[in-house]
């Protein structure tokens, strides 16, 4: 029989090996103004060397950080790692492109997250050096169970490829995203982009090099995925799934022949509860055509295009649901002035509205216009109004039509 004191003494034994546990499994530095960047790479370095601890929480106690460009700001992500500060701390890279910073993610880095809270991202500029950018995530290996969130950020007064992502073989098996935009303002978990400017074209790139390497879309346990919400940007790469939730899309204006807003090939796209307003493009369709697309309850609003059709598909299926187009002005030569132009191929594709509203709108050509060997196509509950077209309104063009 266990003694009432025997009882307490293994009890209290218990409670401070508990305590050891977690006090060693999680170990949080204080940050000043006195560590550089090259000093906060070699704190992560020799503390992910410590197999006692899993999680490493650098906490920022001034108002800015001058990011370092005369170091080599690159270091491995293999704990768990949070940049985070009480009240908000400031990145500055102080007009520079040197102080980019590279994190790389090794194969065999299962369960582990990477967190940027309360930062803001400031004075990054890269006018001419390709393969440069703000954040550089370099990911390999197979099995790589591991998240990228940024939470309650703003990224401001920039010039250059803000975040890249580049991956190579993954195999991931979890259902959760690799990387998280929460609650963002590209004014990503609250994040904003503010007058921040691309000369290559993309704010955000994603590379996959299982693409690059075989010529073909992998399976879904070998993509890349990306989750935005509650976010207002410009999206590049190619082999993920997206999905992009209660975002805004507002004040965006662009000459570049590249898709202005997602540049993602080969890959499934989901956006719901978004608007897109008040947006110009030059030369280029909002969407890159080679993706699947999923439209949910969004609003498009106020957008001109001058060369191509708002939305182009290409041998892909896209659906609307509880859409809004108003204010649409397709301003191109007539075979490229619609606001939807959908080319199905030989295997088939579908084209599915439903509870849709077009209005307000002008088309140079046909307003929506369909081509290809195999559409099935429905159209339930489609309403359009006041569309001053020199086209049709629709045009099927497509040798065989399932409705």
């Amino acid at each position: 029989m266990i003694t009432k004191k025997k009882y307490l003494f293994q009890l209290y034994l218990y409670l401070l090996l508990l305590l050891i546990y977690f006090k060693v499994q999680a170990k949080n530095v204080t940050i000043t103004s006195k560590e550089t960047t090259e000093d906060i790479v070699h704190i992560i370095e020799n503390l992910s060397l410590s197999k006692d601890i899993d999680e490493i929480k650098l906490v920022f106690k001034d108002k800015i950080h001058k990011v370092s460009f005369e170091a080599n700001n690159n270091f491995n992500f293999y704990k768990n790692i949070t940049f985070y500060s009480i009240d908000g701390i400031i990145f500055d890279f102080q007009k520079h492109y040197s102080g980019q910073m590279t994190i790389n993610v090794s194969e065999g880095t299962t369960m582990k997250k990477i967190v940027f809270e309360n930062i803001s991202f400031i004075n990054f500029k890269n006018l001419y050096n390709t393969g440069v950018n703000m954040i550089s995530f370099n990911i390999s290996g197979e099995n790589n169970n591991f998240q990228i969130e940024f939470k309650n950020c703003t990224f401001y007064n920039n010039i250059g490829n803000l975040l890249y992502f580049r991956y190579e073989g993954i195999k991931k098996e979890s259902v959760q995203p690799h990387v998280i935009l929460n609650d963002c303002k590209f004014t990503i978990f609250n994040t904003t982009f503010n007058n921040c400017y691309s000369y290559s074209e993309f704010l955000i790139h994603i590379s996959s090099y299982y693409y690059y390497k075989y010529n073909k879309f992998s399976d879904t346990n070998n993509t890349f995925n990306l989750l935005i919400e509650n976010s207002t940007f410009n999206v590049s790469g190619g082999e993920i799934n997206v999905s992009i939730t209660n975002s805004k899309f507002h004040n965006i204006n662009g000459k570049t022949p590249t898709p202005l807003i997602l540049d993602i090939i080969y890959s499934k796209i989901k956006i719901e509860n978004c608007e897109f307003k008040n947006i110009k493009s030059i030369l280029s369709s909002l969407f890159n055509e080679e993706s699947i697309y999923s439209f949910r309850n969004v609003t498009f609003k106020d957008i001109t295009v001058n060369s191509k059709s708002i939305i182009d598909i290409l041998y892909n299926s896209i659906t609307f649901d509880n859409c809004f187009f108003s204010n649409i002005l397709c301003n191109g030569e007539s075979e490229h002035s619609s606001l939807l132009t959908f080319t199905s191929s030989d295997y088939g594709n579908a084209l599915k509205m439903n509870n849709v509203t077009i209005e307000n709108s002008k088309s140079n050509g046909n307003l929506i216009l369909i081509k290809g060997n195999m559409s099935n196509i429905e159209l339930s509950n489609l309403n359009i109004n006041k569309i001053y077209s020199y086209g049709s309104v629709i045009n099927n063009l497509s040798l065989n039509v399932s409705k």
